[in-house]
């Protein structure tokens, strides 16, 4: 019997199973179309769409859950429903454990389209009944014309909702859900100045500072207006973006009614921390996290003029005088942040001031400024992350004042009212018990003078209506405001007594609160920055697939990037794609702050108003959960990640639709910090896409699972790596493609460590795959307790050019991408200039192992098992969190660190494979392989080559680990690999099956890869069946032939060689050599006594029986060097072939001489050189006279020039030296040639 098989399309490739045929070799010819149809969720290695409509009406739809596999975690799948009205479900079929088998659950929004969860329960029982349930729902709910959506917007909505074509009518209508939006919504648009402040003052901006920016001569000053968005953080629970404000002014022209270099506007500016009055009148101290920069604009005749009014401060009659104000100071440092993830990972938005240990108080020296009392409010926030009886003790000066309990994870304030005594004193904070606390801030409230000392006082009024005011400590006439409404409005007609340096002035009669400043001339401060801007860009309509936000240090490789995007069409049609500045949204969606919050607030913006509305996001750049550079060695925050609480994730930044936690939009991350880093994955990323590196890479898949001992956990025996790990293989992994295994459990220790499974890593890392899967533990410097992996130390170990695989990572806290001190394992291999990583998914948080199978499964199933060819990543791993139902707060933590719109570089065409179908050892078999397009039709422009690989079967191995039950599939051996030609699509070959095959085996395997003019093709064939020993085969005891060279020179015993070579290897043998590397069978090199076993770098060429491979050798010191090679044939015959080679780091000649010597005629000078050199030779007579030269380039090691000696030469004695100039310096020879005439 031979078997076939054939791909009817291309996506049989990467997505579903081949369709295999059975035909006698000599009765049904290959082109018979036969075919034995499997169901795809019957076909090993294939895996069903977990859940699948299987019937629909106007009121319902009835959905079938099939699987063969146990299943510890459930699944969740979104069903469209109307916009109005709740879904009931019934279940119409179960296995009887499982009554209970299907649930609603939440319903939401998925973009515009409204849906249900329908959570299914875990399967405790493999291949049990179909899970069958009916959705009903309000048939008579209005429909709506079928939603215009590009082809990516449909893309995203078929992946997501089951029901897409019954349900996508009900979607928001084009009119709600991309309704007109108004750039005024903002309240400026067009053309401004930016101008940036620190802290609260009365501040002089100059016409020539905004000249400066770029704003004209000679300013209009009716024209100038200035707005202020408020200076807080924005609101993450959905409500309006920041609106900018008119903010009153005081200008003064010299009275031409023209801003002029030489004037200048007054404005109060507010600091981001500061006092608010909460709508009770109580004052409260608001800190926004992410900046201490507010920022104000001044439009030039886009805005409304807000010059500032003026009212009369004179003292009317006699009034009671106030000399005192009520101030309120608050204290607060931030020295380490307050959250702690699991894995002692700093994490969130808030930070504290001291860490409160039993025994160790905290104590703080507090000065009271110019205290016109002794009564002083004190308050102090402390907060606990303690679980038990937490309490704090506050001392004044020694004495208790306050005592409380602290409830988990709330800010509690400590207050009381104390006498101080001197103004000064010392606060103690002390935490008692065993329980630790934070001590967040402390403030004091007291009466202070009227005073200033240095020209600025800022105060609240009294509450008393027309209260009036003495103000002292000026030396000049000040300036007097109401800043009361945030803007500025002069006061006028208030005495000034020149020799006390006392301002006097009366209240008008208003409502409220009120809150004044007096400033000198020479006290104004001066803004930080001005920054000719536009508002409203973003604002308005557009339309985008696929949108990149980047930071502008970054524009040029962003760019680059967005104009590659936007004529991909290899797969499908290009997307439209925007690139947008990060400060951009910040002006036009937080006032010009920078918040990550403007980010959620753009998406959401474009998500609404845009057509098309975003599938695809890249945000490109690094950023940290130390938004502020409280620690001091932050290196920027160019678009900087969600934080909340113990997690962060960019996932956050895509709920854009309804109140729910379902993510809208695929996102991915660039973490790059220079324009250099940015450069390289832009690079990596289009290269990738438009020139891959063609080869087997492109065909192989990397399982790596971690093994069964916990270094921090001993007592454990952890089979569920390893066990999950043959789940993915067996169930979510594209079957056609090569799937390399690397179990940890099949390596030895050495100490804690396991050096050879590093050193396996590595390699197949570096050789390439279109995929790797890591399952186990790590954290974002290291895979596995056992250190396969270490990223400070392995890293400059990966050298895999454009071989680039995709990661994913089910493991915990490899993605820590936020940490301002460290670059995190996937931003470093993304980042990483000789190759490293395509992309990465990785946790940026703690995880648990369940909800880690749970989401990697389903990101397989999404790009290999549903049907499509070229998944995005960001696309699968979108639809694998939408369908996992087991702790999402994990989930959501999985970061996409590439671009979401990247496809896997897998071949794109699909090969015609035939062989026999039973192997015999020690006999020759042949094979037959056609090149197909996606029609299945021959291509017979297709010419380059094709690797062929033939697997050994597959062996289970079943052992118990400490009572623990460990099975699975062992990595197979390769008995055969072969390059041979492909013509006109077609190409044919022979290989030897060696002795070592596991006999009876049946799940063989040949594989074939090809490619030519930047096209790949890939396909094989399962269930070959090892039997017994070929009859024919004939008895053979001689090992393999063996050579070795450099560079394309053979060497022997003696020779010179550089330090760093590379090593060149033909081995020969009638039977074939044997490669398939049982213990003791390998290739082997050893250089002085180190072997390394060489085995998988041999291949065949178009003759089985001769192959070879090339080898850097480690750099070899001065002296001489051993070096070996041994090898078998398939007859397990062997062999060895030993040189021993001199590295020198001067230039040597060795082993000149000439021949024939004596000589009549023509003969050579032969030497040996110990490194490249222009070579010279004189020959002279035994006076010293010059009869001839020579000149020539050698090369190192053995070399032959040419000499014919002068017509008239006479015979006789001559002497003859050899020169060699090369860069290790000169070496001469000498020595006699005899000339017979």
């Amino acid at each position: 019997m031979r078997l076939f098989v054939r791909a009817d399309r291309l996506r049989t490739l990467a997505t579903t199973a081949f369709v295999l045929w059975a035909a006698a070799a000599d009765s049904i010819p290959p082109s018979a179309q036969m075919p034995v149809q499997v169901p795809a969720d019957r076909v090993p290695g294939i895996q069903a769409p977990a859940v699948k409509v299987i019937g629909e009406g106007p009121g319902f739809v009835r959905l079938a859950r099939t699987t063969d596999r146990l299943d510890a975690t459930g699944h969740r799948a979104l069903v469209g429903i109307p916009l109005s009205g709740l879904p009931s479900l019934q279940i119409a079929d179960a296995p009887a454990s499982q009554q209970a088998a299907a649930r609603l659950g939440r319903v939401g929004f998925f973009r515009d389209q409204r849906v249900v969860e329908v959570l299914f329960t875990p399967r405790a029982e493999a291949n049990s009944a179909p899970v069958v349930v009916d959705l009903s729902f309000d048939a008579t709910t209005k429909r709506v014309p079928i939603p215009r959506a590009s082809f990516y917007e449909d893309l995203t909505y078929r992946g997501a909702i089951l029901n897409h074509d019954q349900s996508l009518t009900w979607r928001h209508g084009p009119q709600a859900a991309k309704r007109a939006s108004s750039s005024q919504d903002s309240g400026l648009v067009g053309p401004a100045f930016k101008v940036t402040i620190q802290k609260e003052g009365i501040y002089r901006l100059t016409g020539e500072e905004l000249m400066a920016a770029g704003a004209p001569a000679s300013i209009r000053v009716s024209s100038i207006a200035l707005y202020n968005g408020g200076g807080q953080r924005l609101s993450e629970v959905g409500e309006p973006a920041v609106q900018l404000r008119p903010v009153s002014f005081h200008l003064e022209d010299g009275g031409d009614g023209l801003l002029d270099a030489d004037d200048h506007l007054l404005f109060y500016g507010q600091s981001t921390d500061r006092w608010i009055a909460d709508p009770d009148g109580e004052r409260r101290f608001l800190t926004n996290p992410f900046t201490g920069s507010n920022v104000y604009w001044v439009s030039i005749g886009a805005g409304v003029p807000t010059d500032s009014e003026t009212i009369d401060g004179s003292l009317v009659g006699d009034p009671a005088i106030h000399m005192t104000y009520t101030a309120r100071e608050h204290y607060e440092l931030q020295r380490a942040p307050l959250n702690i993830a699991p894995g002692n990972i700093p994490s969130g938005k808030e930070w504290y001031w001291e860490l409160l240990q039993p025994g160790v108080p905290q104590t703080l020296d507090v000065s009271l400024s110019d205290a016109a009392s002794t009564v002083v409010t004190l308050r102090v926030g402390v907060t606990t992350h303690a679980l038990g009886d937490a309490r704090v003790q506050l001392l004044w000066d020694t004495r208790v004042v306050a005592t409380s309990s602290l409830p988990r994870d709330e800010l509690t304030v400590l207050q009381d009212t104390i006498e101080v005594e001197g103004g000064a004193g010392q606060l103690e904070v002390r935490a008692l018990g065993d329980s630790t606390a934070f001590l967040d801030w402390y403030e004091v409230e007291y009466e202070r003078h009227l005073s200033t000392v240095d020209g600025m006082l800022i105060f609240d009024g009294a509450s008393a209506d027309r209260a009036a005011y003495a103000l002292t400590g000026f030396d000049t006439a000040p300036r007097l405001f109401d800043v009361s409404d945030e803007g500025l409005t002069q006061i006028t007609g208030a005495s000034f007594d020149e020799t006390a340096g006392q301002l006097s002035f009366q209240a008008a009669a208003t409502d409220g609160m009120r809150r004044y400043a007096a400033v000198i001339d020479s006290s104004l401060m001066t803004v930080s920055n001005v920054q000719a801007r536009s508002l409203g860009e973003l604002r308005g309509s557009g339309g985008a697939d696929y949108v990149v936000i980047t930071h502008a240090d970054f524009s040029s490789a962003a760019q680059d990037l967005a104009d590659w995007r936007a004529t991909d069409d290899r797969h499908a049609p290009a997307p439209s794609v925007a690139l947008i500045d990060v400060a951009q949204i910040y002006d036009d969606f937080s006032g010009g702050l920078f918040d990550p919050t403007a980010i959620r607030d753009f998406l959401r913006h474009a998500h609404q108003h845009w057509s098309p509305a975003p599938s695809f996001v890249v945000l490109f750049g690094d950023g940290t959960y130390d938004y502020r550079n409280h620690s001091g060695t932050s290196p920027g925050n160019w678009i900087p990640p969600y934080e909340d609480g113990v997690s962060t994730y960019d996932e956050w930044y895509t709920y854009v639709s309804g109140d729910d936690t379902l993510p809208d939009m695929a996102i991915g991350r660039l973490s790059v910090q220079t324009a250099d880093e940015a450069q390289t994955v832009v690079d990596k990323l289009i290269d990738y896409d438009r020139t891959p590196e063609l080869g087997p890479w492109q065909g192989r898949i990397l399982l790596v699972a971690d093994d069964t001992f916990n270094a921090d956990e001993p007592h454990l025996i952890e089979t569920m790596f390893t066990h999950d790990s043959e789940d993915l293989a067996a169930q979510f992994m594209p079957p056609g493609l090569d799937l390399e295994k690397l179990y940890l459990v099949e390596f030895p220790f050495t100490g804690r460590f396991k050096p050879t499974a590093r050193d396996a890593f590595v390699r197949a890392f570096n050789d390439g795959a279109v995929l790797l899967t890591w399952v186990g533990h790590g954290n974002s410097r290291v895979f596995a307790h056992e250190h396969i992996f270490v990223l400070p130390t392995d890293l400059q170990a990966i050298d895999n050019s454009r071989r680039l695989p995709f990661v994913f990572a089910a493991a915990s806290q490899m993605g820590v991408f936020d940490d301002p001190d460290l670059d995190s394992m996937p931003e470093a291999l993304v980042k990483w200039p000789r190759g490293g990583a395509i992309g990465m998914i990785a946790a940026s948080r703690i995880g648990f192992h369940n909800s880690n199978m749970a989401l990697a499964r389903n990101f397989h199933a999404s790009m290999f098992t549903s049907g499509r060819r070229f998944v995005p990543v960001g696309l699968a791993l979108l639809e694998a969190k939408l369908a996992t139902d087991v702790f999402r707060e994990n989930e959501r933590r999985y970061t996409l660190f590439g671009d979401p719109l990247t496809r896997l570089s897998m071949p794109a065409l699909a090969i015609r494979l035939v062989t026999a179908d039973t192997l015999q050892a020690l006999g020759v078999e042949r094979f037959e392989g056609e090149v197909v397009g996606d029609d299945g039709v021959l291509l017979r422009g297709f010419n380059g080559e094709a690797r062929v690989q033939v697997f050994d079967s597959v062996v289970n191995r079943r052992e118990l680990r400490s009572g623990e039950p460990l099975v699975y599939d062992q990595p197979v051996a390769t008995l055969f690999r072969g390059v041979v030609p492909v013509v006109g699509g077609r190409f044919s070959g022979s290989f030897a099956v060696p002795k070592d095959i596991t006999y009876r085996g049946g799940r063989g395997r040949i594989s074939v890869y090809a490619s030519a003019a930047q096209v790949a093709a890939f396909g094989s064939v399962d269930g070959l069946v090892m039997s017994g020993t070929a009859p024919d085969a004939q008895p053979e005891t001689d090992g393999p032939d063996i050579s070795m060279g450099i560079a394309g020179q053979s060497f022997n015993s003696g020779d010179f060689v550089p330090s760093k070579i590379r090593l060149h290897v033909t081995i020969e043998d009638v039977s074939g050599i044997n490669i398939a590397g049982d213990v003791g069978h390998e290739i082997v090199l050893i250089v002085d006594g180190d072997r390394q076993d060489v085995t998988s770098k041999f291949q065949s060429g178009e003759d089985y029986r001769v192959g070879g491979f090339a080898v850097d050798l480690p750099s070899l010191e001065e002296g001489r060097h051993d070096i070996s090679i041994e090898a078998w044939d398939t007859h397990n015959n062997w062999s060895e072939k030993r040189v021993t080679v001199q590295v020198s780091a001067a230039q040597v000649i060795e082993d000149a001489l000439f021949h024939p010597n004596p000589t009549s005629g023509a003969g050579h000078f032969s030497f040996a050189l110990s490194g490249p050199a222009n070579v010279r030779i004189r020959v002279h007579s035994v006076s010293g006279r010059l009869v001839d030269e020579v000149s020539a380039a050698g090369n190192r090691g053995h070399n032959q020039i040419l000499w014919e000696p002068p017509v008239r030469l006479a015979g006789g004695s001559y002497l003859y030296r050899i020169t060699a100039m090369g860069d290790a310096g000169m070496a001469t020879a000498d020595g006699v040639i005899q000339v017979k005439r």
